[in-house]
């Protein structure tokens, strides 16, 4: 959903609301490996900068604020969130016939619409699920929801709430974030210990997830927002409005050596930073090209950044 802050507008400041409330290195980290292929594709240095990013093409609909956007691997779906003035947010969806081309006119999931809005669309890898932020009417927390299909050619069903990674706390849960290999769930959540909105991860157990742990080493005292891992779930990025933020959100970034090590401390992007709002909300599996969206005069934008 929107994520725009100042003045509260989009759906960050609904979710406020109904809730009550260039690149830097680190130093920490060894100097990654030069580009190398991976099960025989190429893929790019993780800590590598990213060029100035540029508006997606096709998206920009006249009195729409969109933002959070997420993709299917190939890059021709994308999901996003939509909010109209006086509105509350919803999902599009739009395709292109490759990545050079604009997108299609979006349109909005009416089945997956209520009342109270919805957003946040982070699609599995084949296509066939898709975890959302849903809530039945505006007086609603938001909470994860998830919605199937059969085939990529057809409409997703009615959402229904993911109980395992739900908190009974009245507490918003909200920005999933599926990691491609269907391994890890992240999200944000303001449930206990969380002091506003924190990061958290659910990891698969069989068919399900087993129930959702805190990451504190990501997490900070200020405004955490949109989790985003790199396909092998070595890098992680967070919008965050933490000491050392530019002004609003920025970006940043952590990276470990291995899946079973804590992410060290995040450090800024400066590439994707500026003194507005801004966030990443989708890595392409060869660490390539991110996804996201910053504040401009006109509402929030969706732009692509490439390395």
């Amino acid at each position: 959903m929107m994520y725009r802050v100042i003045g509260t507008a989009g759906w960050l400041g609904a979710l406020l609301a109904a809730a009550g409330c260039g690149s830097v290195k680190n130093a920490a980290l060894d100097a990654p490996p030069a580009d190398a292929p991976v099960d025989g594709v190429k893929t790019c240095d993780p800590l590598a900068a990213f060029g100035a990013p540029a508006p997606v093409r096709g998206l920009a609909i006249p009195g729409l604020t969109e933002g959070f956007p997420q993709l299917s691997p190939d890059e021709l779906t994308i999901y996003f969130d939509g909010t109209k003035s006086g509105e509350q947010p919803h999902l599009y969806t739009a395709h292109r016939a490759s990545r050079t081309d604009p997108f299609s006119t979006p349109a909005i999931m009416t089945k997956l619409s209520s009342d109270g809005g919805n957003g946040n669309a982070s699609p599995s890898a084949d296509g066939l699920t898709l975890w959302l932020a849903y809530r039945a009417t505006t007086s609603d927390p938001y909470h994860l929801y998830v919605a199937t299909r059969a085939s990529v050619l057809a409409e997703f069903g009615a959402p229904e709430l993911a109980q395992v990674v739900n908190t009974t706390e009245v507490a918003t849960d909200a920005q999933p974030f599926l990691t491609q290999d269907g391994q890890e769930l992240w999200f944000i959540s303001g449930r206990t210990p969380s002091t506003d909105r924190d990061y958290w991860r659910a990891r698969r157990s069989g068919a399900s997830f087993a129930p959702p742990e805190h990451v504190p080493e990501l997490s900070s005292a200020a405004l955490d927002y949109a989790p985003v891992l790199s396909a092998d779930r070595l890098t992680a990025y967070v919008s965050s409005s933490r000491t050392g933020s530019k002004g609003g959100l920025d970006v940043w970034r952590s990276h470990r050596a291995r899946v079973t090590d804590v992410f060290p401390a995040p450090a800024r992007v400066d590439e994707l930073s500026t003194t507005r709002n801004d966030a990443a909300n989708w890595l392409s599996s060869d660490n390539c090209r991110i996804y996201g969206a910053s504040d401009g005069d006109d509402g929030s934008q969706i732009y692509m950044a490439s390395r």
